[in-house]
């Protein structure tokens, strides 16, 4: 799945998380690995599914639409 940078930065904010190493220790995972996704820009559906989890938001509020 693709993920919406801005989407996600608005949600990792609304959460109150003061940094996206938070957001790795939410989710689960290394503060690296979380890294590796933002960068990809994409991730599995599980993966998305954690981080939106995480962040107490639908998984469409942090992904792009595909056309």
């Amino acid at each position: 799945m693709k993920i919406d940078r801005t989407k996600l930065d608005i949600a990792v904010a609304n959460a109150g998380l003061s940094s996206y190493r938070r957001l790795a220790e939410r989710v689960g995972c290394s503060a690296q690995n979380l890294s590796v996704i933002l960068n990809r820009g994409s991730c599995k559906p599980v993966t998305a599914g954690k981080i939106a989890q995480a962040l107490g938001v639908p998984v469409e509020n942090i992904v792009r639409k595909e056309a």
